[in-house]
């Protein structure tokens, strides 16, 4: 190491500790009359629950709307959450008032055990619709498919 390069690291060390050990400067604080905001929505988590049915079926779709005319026939929803292979609680935030849902299973083995697996013999899919109502403030809690109504392995 040279001569030079010795006295540039022991200057940037002294720089570092001026810097370190100064106290900063006082920073004026603001306030700002900020107007506070009442929440006017509330929750619903849907636990999408269902047999896993030999590896057969998975998880498809969770629609939410206001109507049974928007969840089939306009197609207007209110939510759409995004829908994974491992999550079984999904949670959205709604204005108060009534929802109808519906979740959706996909059969992805072959038809004929589809068929014996309760999908019946040209769907592969099973569709649980339900409802529920939002209060302000409050989370509602629903469940989707009955185990009882799913044939196990």
């Amino acid at each position: 190491m040279g001569k030079h390069t010795l006295k540039k690291g022991i200057y940037f060390l002294f720089l570092c500790t001026i810097f370190a050990c100064s106290e900063p400067n006082p920073i004026e604080e603001v306030i700002v009359d900020r107007e506070i905001v009442e929440k006017t929505t509330g929750r619903v988590a849907i636990r999408f629950i269902y047999n896993d049915n030999e590896g057969c079926s998975v998880r498809n779709q969770l629609l939410i709307a206001k109507t049974h005319r928007d969840l089939y026939i306009t197609k207007q929803y209110a939510a759409t959450p995004n829908i994974y292979y491992n999550k079984d609680i999904y949670e959205v935030e709604l204005e108060p008032g009534d929802y109808v849902y519906m979740a959706t299973l996909v059969c992805v083995c072959s038809m004929d055990k589809c068929a014996r697996l309760g999908y019946g013999r040209l769907e592969d899919t099973k569709e649980f619709v339900d409802e529920f109502s939002i209060e302000k403030g409050k989370t509602t809690y629903v469940t989707t498919f009955n185990m009882d109504e799913i044939p196990c392995k």
